[in-house]
C-alpha cells in the first residue's frame, strides 16, 4: 500500500475515532465533569494530529480560528499581567471547544449527534428529580441550581425549536425524547430558582418568536407557566424569588451582588489594558476595597464579603484580561450570532430550526452572564458545543446538487474531470456520468476509481446507436438526488469554486449558466499525461494557445448582462423545473440546438428566468478533433423551428416516455 494510501487510511481512522470521542463527549457535558474533560483532551489530541496529517489549515472553520486565535491572545497578554499563565489555561481553554470539535460535527451525523444530546440532557434529569425531594428545594442536578439553569436554558430553547419545526416527526424514538426533555427541563428550569436563568430565558423565548415570526411560542410558554403554576408558582419559595428579581433594597443576594460589581469597576480601572489575573480577583478586590475611605467601605461592605468572583461575566473578563482581551472577546461572539442570523435565512428546514433555536439559547445564555460566569465554567461546554454544531450547517451545503456528465469513450478526459471535482470547495454534491454507450472500458474504471473519492459516483448507460444524448441525459435526471442539476460534457474540467458558485447564486424559478475556456492541442497533451491540474492556472493559460482565455478569469464580484446563450456544457436548472418541462426532447439526435438551444426555449415558455453567471463557475474544454455536424444540425434546426411554432414547454418524447418504456 502507498504511502498516501496509509496516510489516508489512518486520517479515516482518526476520524471515525473522534466521532465515537465525541458522543461520550456529548453525554458527558451533561452528567460529568471530569469525563467532559478528559474526553475533550481527547478530542484536542486526535484533532492535532488530523491537522498536522493534512497539513492543511482549510480543514479549520473561521470559529474555529477566532477561538484559536483569542485563546492565544490572552494566553500572551498572561504573560505579562501578574495573573501568570497557570491559572488562565485552566479557565479559558473553553475557547477551543469548536476547534477541538470541529472535523467531527458533520451533517450525515446530525441525527446521531442530536440523540446523544437527548440521552445526555434526560439522565442528567432523571438524576436531577431522583435527588430532589423538597418544592421547596433548588433544582441541581449534577451542577448546582445555578450553573443548571443557564444549561437548562439552552437546551429548552434548542428542543423548542425543533418542536416547532417538527423537524423529527417521522423519527418517533427521537421526537418522543425531545418532547419529553423539553417539558421536563422546561419545570427544571423553573425549580432551579435561578432568575438570572429564568430572565435569560425570557429573553431567549422573545428573540425565538422574532426569529421565526410567530407568536404561538408565546401563546404556548404562557399556557406552560400557567399549567404548571398550580404546583410550581404558587410555591412561596418561588414567588419571592421572582419578586426579589428587581429588590435592590433589602435583597442581600442583589445588594451583594451590585456592591461586587461596584468594587471590580474600580479594580478594573487601575488594570485597564491587561487586567490583573485570573487568581488574583479576589486578592485586589479585597485591596482596592481597603484603601478607599470608611465611607466607601460602609456601602460595599455586603461586596468584599462575599466577592470571591464578581458573578458578572463580562466585568471577569476585564478583571482577568483587560480591556484589550474584552474588545476581542466582545467581536468574537458579535461574530457568532452574525453568521448564525446569516444562516437562518436558508430554506432548509432541519438547519433553520436548529439555527433559530440555537441561536435564540445563546442570546438568552449571554444575557444570563450579566449575572453569571458560565462561560468560563462547565456551562461553556454546552454553549461552544451548541456554536459548533450551528456552525456545521452552511447555507449552500445544505442543498444536494447533482452533477451530470455527459460522456462518450474518453476515460482520460473523465479522469481529469474527477480529479477537478475532489478539490471541489462545496461538497455536497454527487456524480452522475451518462454514457451514451455501455462500454466495458468505461464501466470497468468507474468502478476501479469511485471509491477513490467521498462524493457518489453513479453511472447511467444506454446502447450506443449514434448520438442520443438527451435520451441518456433524462436517465440520468431520474437518478439524480440532488434538488438543482448541473449538466458538463466529458471534456469539461472544473474550476474549484465551479459548483459552490452555482449554489451561491441559486434563485427560485431561474436557469444558471456559464462559458468555456478552450484548451490549446498542446497543454491539453500535456494535462492528460501528467494529470497535474495546475497547468489550468490562469497565467499558464494567458501564455498559451488556449481560446476565449478572457472566460479563464475568476471574477465572482462581476455580474454579467446576458440573459441567454446557454450552453449544454455549463448550465444548472433545478429539478422540479427540468420535470416539468418533462426534461430533454429525445426527438433530437445528434449535436447543435438538441440539448441547450431547445431546453432553453421550453424552459422560458414555462417562465422561467435566465441568468450567466460566467467569470464566476470556470470551466476549461479541452482540445478535440470535431466531426462532420452539419447534417445533424440542419435536421434539429428543422425540429426546432417546428417545435417553436409549436410553442409547447411539454415535450412528448422526454423522461415521462421514459417512465413508459
Amino acid at each position: 500500500m502507498s504511502t498516501l494510501k496509509l496516510k489516508q487510511t489512518f486520517s479515516n481512522k482518526l476520524i471515525n475515532t473522534g466521532i465515537l470521542v465525541l458522543y461520550v463527549f456529548i453525554l458527558s457535558i451533561f452528567t460529568s465533569k471530569a469525563l467532559s474533560n478528559i474526553t475533550a483532551s481527547l478530542l484536542l489530541i486526535i484533532t492535532i494530529i488530523y491537522i498536522l496529517l493534512k497539513k492543511n489549515n482549510k480543514y479549520i472553520n473561521l470559529i474555529s480560528k477566532y477561538g484559536i486565535s483569542l485563546y492565544l491572545i490572552g494566553f500572551i497578554i498572561t504573560i505579562f499581567n501578574e495573573g501568570g499563565f497557570n491559572n488562565y489555561l485552566g479557565k479559558y481553554y473553553y475557547f477551543l471547544v469548536p476547534f477541538v470539535l470541529f472535523p467531527y460535527l458533520e451533517l450525515k451525523n446530525i441525527k446521531k449527534i442530536i440523540c446523544f444530546f437527548e440521552i445526555g440532557v434526560l439522565i442528567n434529569l432523571i438524576y436531577g428529580f431522583s435527588t430532589f425531594k423538597d418544592i421547596n428545594q433548588r433544582f441541581g442536578a449534577f451542577f448546582g441550581p445555578g450553573r443548571e439553569g443557564d444549561i437548562l436554558l439552552l437546551v429548552v430553547m434548542f428542543n423548542i425549536s425543533l418542536i416547532f419545526f417538527k423537524v423529527y416527526k417521522k423519527i418517533k424514538i427521537l421526537n418522543f425524547f425531545i418532547f419529553i426533555n423539553t417539558i421536563l427541563s422546561f419545570i427544571a428550569l423553573l425549580l432551579t430558582k435561578s432568575r438570572g436563568s429564568w430572565l435569560g430565558f425570557f429573553v431567549s423565548i422573545i428573540t425565538f418568536i422574532l426569529l421565526s415570526k410567530n407568536k404561538k411560542v408565546l401563546i404556548l410558554f404562557i399556557l406552560s407557566l400557567i399549567f404548571i403554576g398550580d404546583y410550581t408558582l404558587n410555591n412561596k419559595r418561588i414567588i419571592s424569588r421572582v419578586k426579589s428579581i428587581s429588590n435592590t433594597k433589602t435583597d442581600i443576594s442583589n445588594i451583594s451582588r451590585l456592591q461586587m460589581w461596584n468594587i471590580a469597576k474600580g479594580v478594573i480601572s487601575e488594570n485597564l489594558l491587561i487586567g490583573a489575573g485570573r487568581k488574583n480577583v479576589y486578592t485586589k478586590m479585597k485591596e482596592y476595597y481597603y484603601k478607599q475611605d470608611e465611607e466607601y467601605q460602609k456601602q460595599n461592605k455586603w461586596g468584599i464579603k462575599y466577592g470571591t468572583n464578581v458573578h458578572n461575566n463580562f466585568l471577569q473578563i476585564l478583571i482577568d484580561l483587560g480591556l484589550i482581551f474584552f474588545v476581542l472577546f466582545l467581536i468574537f461572539n458579535i461574530n457568532i450570532v452574525v453568521e448564525i442570523l446569516k444562516r437562518i435565512k436558508t430554506k432548509n428546514i432541519e438547519q433553520k430550526s436548529i439555527e433559530i433555536g440555537i441561536l435564540s439559547g445563546i442570546i438568552g445564555f449571554y444575557f444570563t452572564q450579566i449575572f453569571h460566569t458560565e462561560l468560563f465554567s462547565h456551562g461553556a461546554y454546552v454553549f461552544y458545543f451548541l456554536v459548533a454544531l450551528a456552525y456545521i450547517f452552511k447555507e449552500e451545503e445544505s442543498t444536494k446538487i447533482s452533477l451530470v456528465i455527459s460522456v462518450y469513450k474518453n476515460i482520460d478526459y473523465l479522469d481529469l474531470i474527477l480529479r477537478s471535482l475532489k478539490n471541489q470547495v462545496y461538497k455536497n454534491f454527487e456524480i452522475i456520468v451518462a454514457e451514451d454507450n455501455n462500454g466495458k472500458e468505461m464501466k470497468d474504471y468507474i468502478e476501479k476509481v469511485k471509491h477513490d473519492y467521498k462524493f457518489v459516483i453513479k453511472h447511467v448507460t444506454q446502447e450506443d446507436r449514434g448520438f442520443r444524448k438527451n435520451k441518456i441525459l433524462n436517465k440520468a435526471i431520474k437518478e439524480a438526488e440532488g434538488s438543482h442539476i448541473i449538466f458538463i460534457d466529458g471534456d469539461c474540467v472544473l474550476h474549484n469554486k465551479f459548483i459552490y458558485q452555482y449554489v451561491k447564486n441559486i434563485k427560485e424559478n431561474y436557469v444558471l449558466f456559464g462559458r468555456r475556456t478552450h484548451i490549446s492541442k498542446n497543454l491539453t497533451e500535456k494535462l492528460v499525461k501528467t494529470k497535474k491540474l495546475f497547468l489550468l492556472s490562469l497565467p499558464i493559460i494567458l501564455l498559451t494557445k488556449c481560446k476565449r482565455k478572457e472566460e479563464a478569469f475568476y471574477i465572482p464580484f462581476i455580474t454579467s448582462k446576458r440573459k441567454s446563450g446557454v450552453y449544454g456544457c455549463n448550465f444548472m436548472v433545478s429539478k422540479k423545473d427540468l420535470y416539468e418541462v418533462n426534461g430533454f426532447d429525445e426527438e433530437y439526435e445528434g449535436p447543435y440546438y438538441g440539448e441547450d438551444k431547445d431546453i432553453e426555449s421550453r424552459l422560458r415558455l414555462k417562465g422561467l428566468k435566465f441568468n450567466c453567471i460566467k467569470r464566476k463557475v470556470i470551466e476549461y474544454h479541452l482540445y478535440h478533433e470535431k466531426g462532420d455536424r452539419e447534417e445533424a444540425a440542419k435536421k434539429n434546426k428543422e425540429i426546432y423551428e417546428r417545435k417553436v411554432k409549436e410553442g409547447k414547454y411539454f415535450c412528448e418524447l422526454g423522461i415521462e416516455k421514459n417512465k413508459k418504456n
